[in-house]
């Protein structure tokens, strides 16, 4: 491995003499790499003093939603000011897929006092370590991960894919079990090799490189080394698998359970302790014959203590080392991993596996502590390991628990030690509580800004509905179509609310946006915009057309019928306030009396109180009035000259759709808890929502603050004025286009003929408006309205 001591300040313009351009990333509490690229001139300028870096990455989570509670790092007070961030010049290596350019990472000081900011991962470990260093000190470890590998089964990106698709559909890269084989890896040969080479390459060697027991997992061994640069090396080699995964439409995934029924992804950390010569400090010259435990006798008085001072705080800190809600999903029985605080000679069932003499050479002496999952932050695993044990080393702490015998039922009665947290919850508590061993070996500062974070991620997890719980308590019984238009009206009651944080299934989304779509694709490609076939230029239309236009009207009909009808039922299954009713009637009423508009005055107002309660509608109700409407209007029209014969069935099937949404709209209960439509699951939601929202009370989530930085983000004010404009465009040019073009003297057959460059103008704008309303959407429901 490359040696980087020896770089300085002063030898930078030289290593960095055919560069023009630097990459520098830090770390933050997800262990997630946040960077920017930087011009080789800013950067010697930097180099030493450090620059300006948004402390937004310690105020947001790992979907860049600002945290629900603000902490005190980074947050709308303080206006989320910058920190300092200074290169760490020992950590330059080169990103052998990005053209070899330099790469440094950076580590995060509170620009008043120039201290490590509490919570960086980088200046955490570095403050536990420098306990040891104070005593003459170091430490030593080692990483393993493993992971599984996806294979996106299409030419898109796995963003791309995952974004249309469910992660469950994601095949793996190989299937079945088979640990350790030599053969599987060659089916992806050139993904295989080119990891393992740019591991070197970018200063992360591996010392063994495997397919693990899962289908598509694979496991990695890094080279041990000093503990600062394993942390480092641990955190890049994510980057590295990501990296080169991408050429190949490959997703690699670290989190810690991504498969039900199948063994996790740990991310195993050895540890040992060195003096300034490298000896390791963990093995005894002579054997213990009186130890306390047999698989101690090889163990050293300093590591009986730091293995006690481990166990003794490793329930305190749980979230260190299972950070996530799904860490808790692989920490259960019978999956290899442990669910107890627990040590033993060699025993892998065990939270700490105790690597000693006889079973190892007494220089490798170590402990492996197997609770952490490869989703865990690298660092602030170090960090735990190194803090506790040292306070054991300090305080003499003794081995609490009696080893984990092998064989012994892991969680069973003979298991003595204490279990560990089963969620995130439970563990945060813990790790928050007031006389916790985390505020005492790391301080107030980092427990409460990381116990902040997980609460957040917690709060996420409880307001979150879950496919599992849609499939399983959703009514059953009934087919997919209802299913989907159930979900659907579930969809539109929370989103109307202004929920912040749903998870509801967003599948459903597409297909009602692409009805609307659709819809307009359809009647504009038979060369008719949809809206100028409206309710007063239809009263005009003559023979001639119709005819040419018979497979128009009947695809029109059993597409209106076919969609409308289940909706209205849908619709009818959602509460709906007082004053929905009388508004749908009076919008039809108004909308009915279109055809006796014999003059522009009586268009123009009629129009305009079609619009006064057209506002209040939704586009079901909307649909149920216009699809009766454009038929009468036609036979009103014609009533001297007669109707071809699939006009009436035109009619009568129109006619029966519109009694039924008529109906629809005055026999549902106005009271969710009393509309005997709703599941259970789905009355709950809608009272819960109807509660806080919808009668007068505040709208608790509502936050002023993200009001206000909705209003400053360019993204937001453009789709804002992108869906105003469009609107405009569509309903106002649009319906009086048809009066400016007759002036110039067109009749009206011509008028018609003459709005549709207009309405093919509007395709493209209503894909656009669907996709985007669809994007944002899906990022409401999958993490919230962030910032």
């Amino acid at each position: 491995m490359l040696s980087t001591e020896g770089i300085t300040v002063e030898s930078l313009p030289e290593l960095l003499k055919d560069d023009n351009k630097v990459k520098l990333a830090g770390v933050d509490v997800d262990g997630i790499l946040r960077g920017k690229l930087m011009s080789k001139k800013k950067f010697l300028s930097i180099a030493s003093s450090g620059f300006g870096f948004c402390s937004v990455i310690f105020g947001w989570d790992m979907h860049d939603m600002t945290y629900i509670k603000e902490l005190k790092v980074s947050n709308q007070e303080n206006g989320y000011r910058d920190l300092v961030a200074i290169p760490d010049l020992a950590s330059f290596r080169r990103i052998p897929w990005e053209d070899n350019v330099p790469f440094f990472l950076v580590s995060f000081f509170d620009p008043d006092t120039m201290e490590p900011v509490c919570a960086c991962p980088r200046g955490l470990l570095k403050t536990m370590l420098e306990r040891l260093k104070k005593k003459g000190y170091d430490a030593m470890a080692g990483a393993e991960y493993e992971f599984f590998q996806f294979k996106t089964p299409s030419t898109e990106s796995p963003s791309t894919y995952l974004r249309d698709n469910a992660p469950q559909s994601l095949p793996p890269l190989t299937e079945g079990m088979f640990g350790y084989s030599i053969t599987r890896p060659v089916q992806n040969q050139g993904y295989y090799y080119d990891v393992y080479d740019a591991c070197a390459k970018f200063e992360c060697d591996l010392e063994g490189w495997h397919t693990e027991s899962g289908p598509g997992v694979y496991e990695a061994a890094l080279e041990f080394g000093q503990i600062s640069g394993m942390a480092d090396r641990a955190s890049l080699f994510k980057y590295v698998v990501k990296g080169v995964a991408t050429k190949y439409g490959i997703t690699p995934c670290f989190m810690a359970k991504p498969r039900a029924g199948l063994p996790g992804n740990s991310g195993h950390i050895h540890v040992s302790v060195v003096d300034k010569d490298g000896k390791n400090l963990l093995f005894r010259d002579t054997k213990d014959e009186n130890a306390q435990y047999p698989d101690i006798a090889e163990l050293s008085d300093l590591g009986r203590h730091f293995l006690a001072g481990i166990l003794d705080g490793l329930a305190d800190v749980m979230p260190m080392v299972a950070p996530t809600i799904n860490s808790y999903k692989r920490l259960v029985e019978n999956f290899w991993a442990p669910v107890t605080v627990s040590w033993g000679l060699e025993n892998r069932a065990a939270s700490i596996r105790l690597i000693a003499p006889p079973t190892s050479k007494p220089g490798a002496t170590r402990f492996e502590v197997r609770v952490a999952g490869a989703d865990a932050n690298p660092y602030y695993v170090m960090a735990a390991i190194l803090g506790l044990g040292w306070r054991g080393v300090e305080k003499k702490l003794e081995i609490p628990y009696p080893p984990l015998g092998k064989g012994q039922d892991v969680g069973g009665s003979e298991d003595k030690g204490e279990r560990l947290a089963k969620s995130l919850k439970e563990a945060t508590e813990r790790f928050m509580r007031k006389e916790s061993v985390a505020r005492e070996v790391f301080g107030d500062g980092f427990v409460d800004h990381f116990g902040g974070t997980r609460e957040h991620e917690v709060r996420l997890w409880d307001e979150a509905v879950t496919d599992w719980e849609l499939k399983r308590y959703i009514e059953t019984g009934i087919n997919l179509v209802k299913t989907k238009v159930r979900s659907a009206a579930i969809l539109h009651v929370i989103s109307q609310s202004g929920n912040d944080h749903l998870a509801v299934e967003s599948s459903v989304l597409p297909p009602l946006l692409s009805t609307n779509v659709e819809n307009d694709v359809l009647t504009r490609d038979i060369c008719v915009d949809k809206n100028s076939i409206n309710f007063v230029n239809a009263f005009g239309l003559q023979e001639g057309r119709n005819p040419s236009r018979q497979d128009f009207s009947l695809h029109l009909l059993l597409r209106m019928h076919g969609l409308l009808v289940p909706f209205d039922v849908c619709d009818a299954a959602i509460p709906r306030g007082p004053l929905r009713v009388p508004d749908q009637i009076s919008w039809d009423v108004i909308l009915l009396t279109a055809p006796a508009c014999s003059s522009f005055a009586n268009t123009a107002t009629n129009r305009f109180l079609l619009g006064l309660f057209e506002a209040a509608v939704n586009p079901t109700a909307n649909g149920i009035a216009t699809t009766p409407g454009a038929p009468v209007d036609y036979a009103v029209g014609h009533s001297g000259t007669g109707l071809p014969w699939w006009m009436y069935v035109f009619l009568i099937f129109e006619a029966l759709s519109f009694v039924q949404g008529i109906a629809s709209l005055l026999f549902p209960s106005d009271l969710p808890s009393t509309t005997r439509s709703l599941t259970p699951i789905e009355c709950a939601i809608a009272i819960e929502r109807v509660s806080s929202n919808r009668q007068g009370a505040k709208n608790q989530h509502f936050k002023k603050y993200r009001a206000v930085q909705c209003l400053k983000d360019p993204k937001s004010l453009i789709l804002f004025v992108t869906a105003v404009g469009a609107q405009i465009s569509n309903s106002a040019l649009t319906s009086f286009a048809g009066m400016i073009i007759r002036n110039f003297g067109f009749d009206q057959l011509g008028t018609q003929y003459m709005q549709v460059p207009g309405g093919r103008r509007a395709v493209p704008g209503s894909h656009q408006r669907g996709y985007r309303v669809h994007e944002v959407a899906r990022q409401a429901v999958h993490r919230g309205n962030g910032h």
